[in-house]
């Protein structure tokens, strides 16, 4: 399975789609990648800061980027979420 800017190579095959969170603070957007398989099972597979005003368009704009970068695979160090978390 490849994924966009996630990172480096192979994670788990039991990734069936990925959601991007985004958490808008003053000054920058908090994302966060989490790949979901069966049975609600996820894992975190990615996370960045986008510096900006997120009242500014171009700020937007980078998220745009980010989540439509070529594929690339998704990272090995993907680590299973429990309900813990």
């Amino acid at each position: 399975m490849n994924f966009n800017p996630a990172i480096g190579s192979a994670a788990p095959a039991e990734i069936t789609r990925l959601i991007c969170g985004v958490d808008v603070q003053d000054g920058r957007l908090e994302l966060e990648v989490v790949g979901w398989g069966r049975g609600e099972e996820s894992w975190s597979v990615g996370d960045k800061v986008l510096w900006g005003d997120p009242s500014a368009p171009d700020t937007w704009a980078q998220l745009d980027a980010y989540w439509w970068a070529p594929a690339r695979p998704l990272p090995s160090s993907a680590r299973r979420r429990t309900e813990d978390q």
